[in-house]
């Protein structure tokens, strides 16, 4: 039995053209959904590579330094006593 009962040759056509054309919207919609989740994923995984690079500089540098300090002080301090 067909689903177009009571249809036209004509109007049979127009719908199966329809169905024929719309049938990969879905698809299309899937793609670019999939898309736009990578490059939000490969952005994400930048801004987290950015962030260890920094802090890894920061340990070598900076923080190297600021912990050197405090250390120093306090050797300083126990040298000169209460």
């Amino acid at each position: 039995m067909s689903v177009n009962v009571g249809l036209r040759k004509s109007e049979e056509a127009e719908v199966a053209k329809a169905s024929d054309s719309n049938h990969g919207r879905p698809l299309e919609a899937g793609f670019k959904y999939y898309r736009s989740r990578d490059v939000a994923r490969s952005r994400a995984i930048k801004r987290r590579d950015n962030a260890l690079r920094q802090i890894a500089g920061w340990r070598k540098g900076l923080g190297a330094n600021a912990r050197r300090l405090p250390d120093h002080l306090l050797v300083a301090q126990q040298e000169a006593g209460p």
